[in-house]
Formats: C-alpha cells, sequence, structure tokens
C-alpha cells in the first residue's frame, strides 16, 4: 500500500513536471495545471 501510494505520489510529480514545461511557458495556464492535479488527487 505505501510503496503503491509513493508510486502514485512520483507519477504525479513526473505528470505536473511535464505539464508545468508544456503549460507553463505561457504562465497563465497554472489553474489548469492544479485543475488536473486535483482530478489526479
Amino acid at each position: 500500500m505505501l510503496v503503491s501510494r509513493n508510486q502514485d505520489i512520483l507519477d504525479i510529480v513526473v505528470y505536473t513536471a511535464k505539464a508545468s514545461l508544456i503549460l507553463g511557458k505561457t504562465g497563465e495556464n497554472k489553474e489548469q495545471i492544479m485543475a488536473l492535479l486535483a482530478r489526479k488527487l
């Protein structure tokens, strides 16, 4: 369970990093990233 949870967190971190790189260039999509994160959590 713990390992699974940690893996989920890692996946979220990687996903967020990719989303930040893709969307962060405009700087106005931070809310979209947070919304996606909220959905994943």
